[in-house]
């Protein structure tokens, strides 16, 4: 082959360059040393390859900054959420907690809170998490061989409740069983049961103020708080403060299925609240092989309010709807 720049034939084979989807023969001019290289055998291919079909800078750019607009937006809204109660008479918020239907619950104990709210003027609802045991984790699958029930007769539940429910829910935190599902296929399924339905919603933890009157308390609502302690229970709860720089009156819980319970404590000289919501679950056997406590009372409690801002907690619903009507 004779050369590319002097037309010497005096030119020699040089090796073989490989590329990803051709080869090329690499030449040498003895004369004036200019290399250069021709492709082997080239093959015509047509069709779909692996190089982009999608502009990245004019399509998919695009697409990306606007998730990130988004949250940012986002990460505004969720800290500027309200709830306002009108008019001028007491209302009462019922809050409930890990149901876990599907496994050995006290139904009984939870339709007839459920038929309290339902029947309860002003006594609005609140749920954070856990409805259902939702035992779709592979690693838990053993544990759903166990239930007395099926994923489909869970999710039916979950329907029921909610319709039991409309028009006085103000607010639905997910739980970690809810949230399996959502780990596992991407799939929220309890944002799916909820379109429609006017309250605030968000898988891990919504905060917002609470208002009534003249008056106003900021909520912070989550399923589960980090910084457990064994000596104080609503520990988690509490030092959410400095650990996670919010600043709430109100802080709720659930998960640890101990009790349902109210411990007011002091933050810049205001008195604050943390609420530890208990479980509906009677029976636990993944708890018993665990060793863990068994819980006491049911996950549920209410909060009354008089337009003159005073504030009353009870564990009990009953005690709620009575205090309610005495303040009516």
């Amino acid at each position: 082959m004779n050369c590319k720049k002097c037309k010497s034939s005096n030119t020699v084979k040089d090796g073989v360059e490989y590329k990803k989807s051709s080869r090329n023969q690499k030449y040498l001019c003895k004369d004036c040393k200019y290399q250069w290289r021709e492709e082997l055998d080239p093959v015509d291919i047509n069709g779909i390859t692996a190089e982009e079909h999608v502009d990245f800078e004019s399509e998919i750019l695009p697409y990306l900054v606007k998730i990130g607009e988004r949250a940012k937006k986002k990460n505004i809204e969720d800290r500027q959420q309200s709830i306002t109660v009108p008019g001028d008479k007491p209302f009462a918020i019922a809050l409930l907690s890990d149901i876990h239907a599907g496994g050995k619950s006290d139904y009984l104990a939870l339709t007839k809170d459920l038929d309290v709210i339902e029947e309860t003027d002003r006594m609005f609802v609140a749920t954070n998490g856990d409805e259902i045991d939702n035992f779709i984790s592979t690693k838990l699958a053993w544990v759903q061989k166990e239930q007395p029930t099926t994923h489909d007769m869970e999710i039916r539940f979950l329907r029921w409740f909610f319709e039991k429910i409309q028009g006085k829910l103000l607010w639905a935190c997910s739980g970690n069983h809810n949230n399996w599902t959502q780990k596992a296929s991407g799939i929220d399924f309890m944002r799916e049961l909820l379109k429609g339905v006017k309250c605030l919603y968000d898988s891990n933890q919504i905060v917002f103020d609470l208002c009534w009157g003249k008056y106003k308390q900021t909520w912070l609502v989550r399923h589960k708080f980090r910084h457990s302690s064994i000596f104080n229970s609503t520990h988690g709860i509490e030092v959410a403060w400095e650990r996670m720089g919010m600043d709430f009156d109100v802080g709720v819980a659930g998960h640890t299925h101990i009790a349902t319970l109210c411990r007011p404590f002091i933050k810049q000289d205001k008195v604050r609240y943390a609420i530890l919501l208990g479980t509906y679950k009677m029976r636990d056997n993944f708890g018993s092989e665990m060793g863990f406590p068994r819980s006491h009372g049911t996950g549920s409690g209410a909060f009354v309010y008089n337009p003159d801002g005073r504030i009353l907690w009870t564990e009990d619903l009953k005690t709620a709807r009575d205090v309610l009507k005495i303040w009516e």
